[in-house]
């Protein structure tokens, strides 16, 4: 595969995570302001808080970041 090719097909592939990305950010926002009702509840946004909040014992999502090194040794 050609140096072109190969940064063409990375173009693409991160124009799709992008995409993707904006797609779900768009659907969970319509949820929210139609107020859409689950078996658990409606959407909204004290559900980010609701049962501890994201990180229900406080530091485990910083915690996280300490395994990020060895994850893929070459990148850092």
């Amino acid at each position: 595969m050609g140096p072109q090719l190969e940064s063409k097909a990375a173009f693409w592939f991160a124009l799709t995570k992008v995409v993707t990305i904006l797609v779900l950010i768009a659907i969970w926002a319509i949820l929210l302001v139609i107020g859409f009702k689950t078996d658990a509840g409606t959407v909204t946004f004290s559900n980010i808080g609701a049962h501890g909040g994201i990180s229900k014992r406080g530091f485990g999502f910083l915690l996280s970041f300490q395994k990020l090194p060895f994850t893929n040794p070459n990148r850092f």
